[in-house]
């Protein structure tokens, strides 16, 4: 049960038209299309919803023949299960700017959406803009409800703006504003996952010298390590280590099951760990890497707050949308507790600045901002600047990720590999030793 009205206003509004209960992706029908023109002919796959109304989504132009050519029924499941079921890079980007450039031009926005079919280029897209137009020009939804069907590729913030647009007559004004906010989300997102390859390769690289290692060469040299240990000599301590660590895992077996088993569990629940809130407060201080996640969490929230503000969206919403796509309780939590203040008649600056607390000096800054504000009457601008402060600060702090990684990543490889070559030839280095040792006593 809803405890607050920013809780209650987290619901989306009601749409002008009923509900119609659309299954979930991993349901809908593959359908199979050729569409012929001239000579040339083109093989158009999509993944619809309503499998009825799939051709809509082939996006075929007016000299083009559609002819469906149904899968048989393993091929049919084969291609549900192996198409992404997800957006891909820019084509949520690509949709909203080709919408605004159609609205602005003064079409429709059920033209425009057939208008923009044509750049969906993966089934999944294909069928979702199938499903909206079945909605549109079937159902007689609005675009904005038929948007909020598809939550996978439409978040609330998106439908909101989208509905507020058809409310003001200036949907192409909140398209232009969606796909600029697709487009800079989609770039920080893109240096955050950059960031972490580094790492990543590095840490693949460790595990496949370490099976190298476990794998082919202990084996090899197993048999030098026991004519020292017969000679009565103890090994190096960096051999000793390696072949402890090497022997406990030839002995449990749950040595190498764990990981596997470890990965396995972190696939499968992938949703629960994201949202359990240990794992999103360890997120978030994670040196060098929770700075630029919370960064990113402002400037994502602060965006969408600018925007529905400026669309005229209640405040209850506005500040609910905020908080949910902010993705973390502490956050979350933020948002909520400013809107608490501004519930009870306090300006939006003192709201933010009762709560600065909670997020840091990051909190002081957006309270600066909101401060400029409570002067000027301009609170979305204020926001849409505040956003953009903490989307600069996360470029330059992803910018600098790789190289404040970059060095502890070569000094632990380094430590490893160090590790590995002593203690593979350190043992010959004293055989080699003792022999020499051996002959030139005995030549004395």
């Amino acid at each position: 049960m809803p405890t607050s009205p920013i809780d209650t206003a987290v619901a989306a509004p009601s749409p002008s038209k009923p509900r119609l209960v659309i299954p979930p992706p991993s349901e809908w029908k593959v359908s199979r299309f050729l569409l012929r023109s001239r000579n040339v002919t083109r093989e158009v796959i999509v993944l619809a919803p309503f499998p009825e109304y799939a051709a809509q989504g082939t996006g075929s132009s007016s000299d083009e023949e559609v002819v469906s050519k149904p899968l048989d029924p393993l091929n049919q499941a084969y291609t549900r299960i192996t198409t992404p079921k997800s957006l891909k890079g820019t084509e949520l980007e690509v949709f909203l700017t080709e919408m605004e450039r159609c609205l602005r031009a003064g079409l429709s926005a059920a033209i425009s959406l057939r208008l923009t079919t044509p750049l969906c280029k993966t089934p999944f897209f294909r069928g979702v803009v199938s499903g909206m137009r079945f909605l549109m020009e079937r159902k007689g939804y609005k675009l904005g409800d038929a948007m909020a069907a598809f939550p996978t590729c439409f978040d609330e913030v998106v439908v909101s703006l989208v509905r507020a647009g058809e409310t003001s007559g200036k949907l192409d004004v909140g398209f232009d504003r969606l796909a600029k906010r697709a487009a800079s989300m989609r770039s920080l997102k893109s240096k955050f996952f950059t960031a972490m390859v580094t790492p990543a390769i590095t840490l693949m690289f460790l595990i496949g010298a370490l099976l190298v290692l476990h794998f082919q060469v202990l084996p090899t040299i197993q048999k030098n390590f026991d004519e020292i240990r017969m000679a009565g000599t103890q090994l190096p301590l960096p051999t000793r280590i390696v072949v402890g660590i090497s022997n406990f895992i030839h002995d449990n077996v749950w040595v190498w099951l764990a990981p596997i088993g470890g990965v396995a569990l972190i696939v499968l629940y992938w949703g629960q760990i994201l949202k359990s809130q240990p794992i999103q407060k360890f997120s978030v201080r994670v040196p060098f890497v929770g700075r630029a996640y919370r960064l990113l969490i402002m400037a994502r929230s602060l965006d969408a707050l600018a925007l529905l503000t400026a669309e005229g969206v209640p405040m209850d919403r506005c500040y609910a949308l905020a908080a949910k796509v902010a993705t973390q309780f502490e956050y979350e939590a933020y948002f909520k507790a400013v809107y608490g203040h501004i519930s009870r008649g306090r300006k939006p600056f003192s709201a933010f600045l009762a709560e600065r607390h909670r997020i840091g000096s990051d909190g002081d800054d957006v309270a600066a901002r909101m401060e400029a504000a409570s002067v000027t009457g301009e609170v979305a601008e204020s926001l849409r600047v505040a956003a953009s402060i903490m989307q600069e600060r996360a470029d330059v702090t992803l910018d600098a990720l790789p190289k404040l990684i970059g060095p502890l990543v070569t000094i632990l490889t380094t430590a490893v590999v160090g590790v590995i070559v002593a203690a593979v030839f350190l043992p010959t280095f004293q055989l080699l030793f003792d022999a020499l040792k051996g002959g030139a006593f005995k030549g004395k």
